[in-house]
């Protein structure tokens, strides 16, 4: 069933976003807050700002959501620190919110005849 969401993704912006939710486990407003000094390529750490305690924690992810992340920036650009990582891919370039994420996701939805929410990524085990 991963493997056919995946699938579903049309752009690298969404591979990278849903494989670093899977092999993170950071929640969806904590991913998409992050910005480009966010990201420790060389350690395959994020930084985010957790909910519960409101610190900046290093969390890890897959080695490929970071092909597809850096495949995502060379196509999109990189952003000025201190800006959005996540950007829109239409109009004026936005910070993607967490409901612009979770609509790609319902498209997916729709196409798989599935249900995946972006909480169910927080807690897919490949064990």
């Amino acid at each position: 069933m991963w493997d056919e969401l995946f699938r579903e993704m049309s752009c690298d912006r969404d591979r990278a976003l849903i494989c670093m939710y899977v092999s993170s486990g950071a929640r969806a407003t904590e991913l998409l807050r992050i910005d480009i000094d966010d990201v420790d390529w060389s350690r395959q750490l994020v930084y985010v700002v957790s909910k519960g305690s409101r610190l900046r924690q290093a969390v890890p992810v897959s080695p490929e959501s970071l092909i597809f992340l850096a495949k995502y920036l060379a196509e999109a650009g990189m952003p000025t620190p201190g800006d959005s990582l996540w950007r829109t891919r239409r109009g004026p370039a936005r910070p993607l919110t967490y409901w612009a994420m979770r609509r790609i996701l319902q498209r997916a939805n729709e196409r798989r005849g599935t249900n995946w929410t972006l909480h169910d990524l927080r807690h897919i085990s490949f064990a």
